[in-house]
């Protein structure tokens, strides 16, 4: 008889871990909240278009390059970078025709690149610390429900300008002039419902084949006393060098895109500076997309 109640003692002390093992008979069960930033966030490391739209590396090469006002070369290092990340989204849905009745949202991605801008004369060499600050704005709607991936957003335009136009015009395009596209405000032909900025649609970005030349220009005033840079990458790697000067108003430069390219989308870089200054007077800092397939 003795046995039988300590048995019994045991199953009454063991009911209520297994209760509290269990979460509760009675009271509901913690669901994680999922949030639409996060998400968005998220998509812009995870996702393989946030990817190639908004990496943080091969944007600044560490390579040797010259500038038209100077005969020393010039070599950038970047020491370290610091990103920044906000998320706008609208309170309401908006009819987009075709797609259907939806929030949009527009994420801001700031990336600040703390540059070492070595000068190299001769036996002399001297420096400046600078920083380099690039912005990249993606604009996404919500084209699917919650059960989706990223909770059914999908990025669906580009801007790497904001509301300011660069200190030229730049346009490119194939080597014969054809499959012309721009890297200034022309290239922004979307206006958003809720956001001030314009973007251009990923459907509307050029492509190009694998192995093929861009024709990059820059036009501006000829009293206009500018120089630039332009990033890229080819067959050998990620590059930066100036652009040729080819009148006071123009410059140019051919990008020779990847023969093997694992990305979908690519980005040209360029970088404004006023000349007669040192590399590290900078104006402008910005990204041109591009597909080569």
């Amino acid at each position: 008889m003795i046995i039988m109640e300590k048995q019994k003692l045991r199953i009454l002390l063991a009911m209520p871990l297994a209760i509290f093992l269990l979460g509760g008979s009675c009271g509901d069960v913690d669901v994680a909240v999922v949030s639409d930033v996060d998400e968005i966030k998220r998509y812009l490391t995870d996702n393989a278009d946030g990817k190639d739209f908004f990496s943080k590396t091969g944007i600044i090469h560490n390579t040797e390059f010259s500038v038209v006002f100077d005969t020393a070369i010039y070599k950038e290092i970047v020491d370290s970078s610091f990103r920044t990340t906000s998320v706008a989204i609208s309170d309401q849905a908006f009819d987009f025709g075709n797609l259907g009745i939806l929030k949009e949202a527009l994420a801001i991605v700031t990336d600040n690149y703390y540059v070492t801008t070595f000068r190299i004369a001769g036996v002399d060499t001297t420096f400046a610390v600078n920083v380099r600050k690039l912005t990249r704005y993606g604009y996404f709607l919500k084209l699917g429900d919650d059960g989706k991936p990223f909770l059914g957003w999908k990025l669906y335009g580009f801007n790497s300008l904001g509301t300011v136009n660069p200190p030229a015009n730049v346009e490119l395009s194939s080597l014969d002039g054809q499959n012309k596209f721009f890297g200034d405000q022309r290239a922004y032909t979307e206006a958003t419902k809720t956001f001030v900025i314009k973007y251009q649609k990923l459907t509307d970005i050029k492509s190009f084949q694998k192995g093929e030349s861009i024709i990059a220009r820059m036009i501006h005033s000829p009293s206009a006393r500018y120089y630039h840079l332009i990033s890229a990458e080819n067959s050998n790697g990620g590059y930066t060098e100036p652009m040729y000067r080819t009148t006071n108003e123009l410059y140019t430069d051919t990008v020779i895109t990847r023969s093997v390219n694992s990305k979908f989308w690519n980005l040209i870089l360029f970088q404004s500076f006023k000349e007669d200054t040192t590399a590290a007077d900078l104006l402008q800092f910005w990204a041109v997309p591009y597909k080569a397939l």
